[in-house]
């Protein structure tokens, strides 16, 4: 396991410290739940290379809830991100793990092309 430095002012750790207390869980392990578990849609950079991060199970339940809308809103987000060079990668959340790397995208037609097959996959 890598460490990170992480300064925070002192009412901000006290907030975190307090939260983590609340749900019994170590400092650590809450803040990392906080980084990685709310987040359906974040941005990165590793290496020196910009990512947009997008939940897979999020996807999916704005198309099986009929929230067409919304998808497109997040879609278009992703072609936006591949339109200024990023990557788009699709992720698979659990609660307790860290999430789970799916598929990378670096070009929009190979974004189409998964967009349209899970269209027809959760139309079925």
């Amino acid at each position: 396991m890598k460490q990170v430095p992480l300064r925070l002012e002192d009412s901000m750790h006290n907030e975190i410290s307090d939260s983590a207390a609340r749900t019994n869980s170590s400092l650590q392990q809450h803040i990392v739940q906080l980084i990685f578990n709310r987040g359906d849609i974040y941005r990165t950079n590793l290496d020196g290379r910009i990512q947009l991060r997008v939940n897979l199970t999020y996807l999916g339940d704005l198309l099986v809830l009929g929230r067409i809308s919304s998808f497109n809103g997040v879609y278009a987000m992703m072609e936006e991100a591949l339109h200024h060079k990023e990557q788009v990668i699709i992720e698979k959340h659990y609660t307790n793990a860290l999430p789970q790397h799916m598929k990378t995208f670096e070009m929009v037609k190979d974004l189409e092309k998964w967009r349209d097959a899970m269209n027809n996959d959760k139309s079925k």
